[in-house]
Order: structure tokens, then sequence, then C-alpha cells
């Protein structure tokens, strides 16, 4: 039961929608569910929010503000590691909430805490040495390989490391034509890197690209 002394405001609606969607998905939430959780009437919320557009608006501010607080850069760092360190605090996030993933993808990005995740992204791809267009097209670049990674570590990657091959359970492998016995060695060794391990050596292999394009 909420605590309805306490007052409402737009963060405390955010929070509760957060919690309400990490359980149970974007999807399920409506205005009338989180009054109720609230201990409120739905109507009490549009004092704080537009609508449920502005409340997801307001929700994914939270996710972007638990990227930057996950963001430590040490000044004295390459914009290699800062690079690294960015994308891992956003996939960090990602799997905290994984629910709210498209919170954190397909929500306009027009607000202030995004921005200043996006300053953070410019500052550390100028300080590579491209200039602000190229810094766009990096930008782009990277952030289409996290997103992709994110969604492949948790969704096919997790069925392969969880999915028997063999239709019938079998150990053997006669049931597979020639041609395909060596995708089972492929698929065990695709599965046995840890999802730290893909991660890691993916945006390694991303920074490697920019480098090179850099010289």
């Amino acid at each position: 039961m909420a605590d309805t002394r306490q007052p409402l405001s737009r963060e405390r609606i955010a929070v509760a929608a957060l919690a309400y969607i990490d359980e149970h998905g974007v999807d399920a939430l409506s205005m009338r569910k989180l009054g109720a959780i609230l201990g409120v009437e739905a109507m009490s919320l549009y004092n704080h929010v537009d609508n449920k557009e502005d409340l997801l608006t307001a929700t994914s501010n939270l996710l972007f503000e638990e990227i930057l607080a996950a963001y430590d850069p040490d000044p004295a760092a390459t914009w290699q590691t800062d690079l690294a360190t960015l994308a891992t605090s956003f996939r960090k996030v990602a799997h905290r909430h994984p629910h709210a993933l498209p919170l954190m993808t397909e929500q306009d990005m027009s607000t202030m805490v995004k921005y200043r995740f996006l300053e953070r992204c410019h500052r550390v791809l100028t300080k590579a040495g491209f200039n602000t267009k190229e810094a766009g097209l990096a930008f782009d670049m990277v952030a289409s390989w996290v997103l992709g990674a994110i969604r492949q570590e948790m969704g096919t990657m997790a069925s392969l490391a969880t999915e028997a091959v063999q239709p019938d359970s079998r150990d053997d492998r006669q049931w597979l034509p020639s041609e395909l016995q060596e995708v089972v060695d492929f698929v065990e060794a695709s599965s046995a890197w840890t999802p730290d391990q893909r991660f890691e050596f993916g945006i390694a292999t991303v920074i490697s690209g920019l480098e090179s394009h850099l010289r």
C-alpha cells in the first residue's frame, strides 16, 4: 500500500512507473493501475504528467539519470577507456531494467537529462579527434552496435546457452547431415563465452574500428 501522506510529484510517479515496468513490462502500465499503486485516482496523476506518453518520457529520464550516475570517467583516462566505460554503463542499466529497454531506445531524446547524456557522448568522441559532424556518425555506429549487442545477449545468445541443439535430446550428432556436423561445435563455442566477455570483445572491436578511421 502506497503512503498517501507523501505528496505526489513527477519524480515519485516516474519512480513508481519504473518499478511497475520492471515487474510487468511497458505495455501493461496504465494510468489507472499506477494511480492505484500510489493510492490516488488516476486523474490526480495528470497534475504532474500530461498523459501516458509524458509519463513514459519522465520514466525514461530516470533511466538516463541512472546511466549518468554510473558513468564516472577518470579525467586522465584515454577516450577509448571513456567510451568503453560509457557503453558499459548503458548496458548495466539495461540489464537492471530489461523490461524498460524500449524506454532507453524509443522515447523522445529531447529532454535535459538525455541532452546531458548526449553531451557526454559528444565529449568522448571529440576527445578522440572527431569533429562534430564525424562524431555524429561515429555515435550512430557505436549506439547501433551497443543496442544490437544488448538485444542479442538478452535474446538469441540466451537461447543458444539454454536450449539443446539436438531435437531428441540425443548426445550423438548422427541426425545431422555431414556438412552440418561442425555447427554443433560452432554453437557450443558461441555460447561458451560469457555475456561480459562478448560485450568486452565487441566494444573493443568497435573502438579499434574508430581508431583505424582516425588514422
